[in-house]
């Protein structure tokens, strides 16, 4: 039987293939689903693999820039004037 727009593919698989445990009469519907599938799933794969060396590209910058933070800085003089400390009795008291 011929189909207009449609060819066959035929396909030798190993025994142990998953595909043998689908019920018979089932298997063409599943393969061709699985078949549809991979092609989106190589764009995705595709980006994912772009998104990693991406990562990979931002941890190495990251890990070239000066270290900060507490246990990294230098103490440096408070340039904040202090106010005062104020003795509530005494000043109570005047």
């Amino acid at each position: 039987m011929v189909r207009k727009g449609l060819k066959r593919l035929d396909l030798w698989l190993t025994e142990n293939h998953w595909i043998w445990d689908v019920p018979e009469g089932s298997r063409t519907v599943v393969a061709k689903k699985w078949l549809e599938l991979k092609a989106p799933t190589e764009v995705l794969e595709e980006r994912l693999a772009a998104l990693e060396k991406a990562v990979a590209r931002m941890e190495q910058k990251l890990g070239e820039l000066p270290k900060e933070g507490p246990e990294h800085k230098k103490e440096e003089p408070s340039r904040e004037k202090k106010a005062p400390a104020i003795d509530p009795e005494a000043f109570f008291n005047i």
